[in-house]
């Protein structure tokens, strides 16, 4: 990565395939509402979070992109690997664990993994992260804690829906 905030190559106007490798899904609601993602290109793990719908009927959504440390997404696989059996190159485990001890261990780490991600550095839409990326931008500090409809920050007629 160059000394800018997050991977330049993601941020583009047009449709390009994905360089996500790897993206674990931790919560999902009608498609991926949060989780990890690895980039391919540069090895930057990102925490996504959904911000809104821009299409419903086709799944596509926008997110909000924060950088995570480079242990991340390894941190929390060790975790879940003893109880699940990671599938790549997306994967959205089943939350069954032998104890309520486990899962609570789990969800511990995970916490902790997830309140260490920076401030958002991209917005993306896609409706498969593996496949493509719709559209990306690179999103300034100030941009991040001011901006309300993302949508229209992209580009796009304010149409979209915000997720519940």
């Amino acid at each position: 990565m160059s000394g800018e905030k997050g991977c330049e190559h993601l941020s583009h106007a047009t449709p390009r395939p994905s360089s996500f490798d790897q993206v674990l899904i931790l919560a999902w609601y009608d498609g991926p509402e949060e989780g990890l993602a690895h980039c391919g290109v540069c090895g930057q793990t990102y925490l996504f979070r959904a911000l809104g719908f821009v299409n419903e009927d086709e799944g596509v959504r926008l997110y909000g992109l924060s950088e995570l440390p480079g242990d991340a997404l390894g941190s929390v696989v060790a975790a879940l690997r003893p109880y699940m059996e990671p599938r790549w190159p997306i994967w959205a485990p089943i939350w069954k664990f032998p104890e309520d001890s486990n899962r609570i261990a789990v969800d511990s780490l995970i916490d902790r993994v997830l309140s260490s991600a920076g401030p958002m550095s991209e917005v993306i839409m896609a409706s498969e992260l593996d496949r493509e990326i719709l559209q990306a931008r690179v999103v300034s500090d100030q941009e991040a804690s001011h901006v309300e409809d993302w949508s229209c920050w992209m580009g796009m007629a304010p149409t979209s829906s915000p997720l519940p």
